[in-house]
């Protein structure tokens, strides 16, 4: 999700943790190939809502506190696509493509999460595993699930003044993809870097400037990959505040974020919209 404040520090007491993260993304991704012949300008829409359950166990091991989550995202995605065939010595042609989906997707695992305090750093390791489950028709335009298993390794800091006021926060995030059984395509495996630069004003306000840089590292294989390794990068930048209250004996954190993309090869750019919503259980 482009990064967060303190993305690698779990909360202190022991417990379970609900953060609930409503996003809208629109897109444009337009791209040529066979030298020409072939042209797509597809548009795509996208609303998520993921309800996150973490787990903070209040066990150690070599130093680290340990926890796990759970997410399930709701997804409604709508994608329209035109598609322009100019094949030598034939009349052009052109196809619309529209499609529609409201489902949930698959389900995201993260059994492992580690996390350890030296002095003004937080350094936090997790595994995230994400698991076909969600609706998949290879014939549709478009699906919210992925219909195979993914890999998310990452390894994240976090540092912050005991004093407050500054932040710095970074993630590096590895991708690994198996095989769609559906289409047999693999989708080639990914690096994502975030990174924060925020600042807490009190207790309550904070705001900072998020932004990630996206390298698929492998080319996409099988059936259907036509294109070549297909390649895609990006990069993205946008602002972010987060407002902390405290009801009754809950402390609610708020968060907003927007997230334009820039530099963007083989992947649609755009811009992303974040509300969040977290609290302990």
């Amino acid at each position: 999700m482009v990064g967060d404040f303190a993305m690698a520090v779990l909360p202190d007491a022991p417990g379970f943790y609900l953060r609930s993260d409503l996003s809208a993304y629109t897109g444009r991704n337009t791209y040529t190939e066979l030298e020409g012949a072939l042209r797509v300008d597809a548009e795509l829409e996208v609303e998520v809502l993921i309800p996150r359950l973490t787990w903070v166990s209040g066990w150690e091991w070599l130093g680290a506190h340990y926890g796990a989550a759970l997410a399930l995202p709701l997804a409604r995605v709508t994608s329209e696509a035109c598609v322009e065939l100019h094949l030598p010595g034939q009349a052009a042609s052109t196809r619309t493509l529209s499609a529609h989906q409201l489902s949930f997707s698959d389900f995201y695992l993260t059994p492992s999460i580690f996390e350890w305090r030296l002095g003004a750093w937080d350094v936090m390791w997790l595994e995230t595993l994400c698991i076909p489950s969600g609706t998949y028709d290879s014939s549709s335009v478009v699906n919210a699930s992925r219909n195979y298993f993914a890999l998310n390794s990452s390894l994240a800091a976090t540092w912050r003044h005991p004093d407050g006021g500054p932040e710095l926060d970074l993630r590096a995030s590895s991708l690994v993809n198996a095989e769609n059984p559906a289409t047999h395509y693999r989708t080639g495996d990914e690096l994502a870097i975030d990174a924060i630069a925020a600042w807490r004003l009190d207790a309550r306000w904070s705001l900072g400037v998020a932004g990630y840089a996206y390298q698929q590292l492998t080319g996409d294989s099988g059936n259907g990959a036509i294109f070549g390794d297909f390649k895609g990068q990006a990069w993205g930048a946008g602002p972010l505040l987060r407002y902390i209250e405290t009801v009754g004996e809950r402390r609610i954190a708020w968060q907003a974020k927007w997230i334009h993309d820039f530099e963007v090869s083989r992947r649609y750019q755009g811009d992303l919209l974040l509300l969040s919503v977290s609290l302990r259980w």
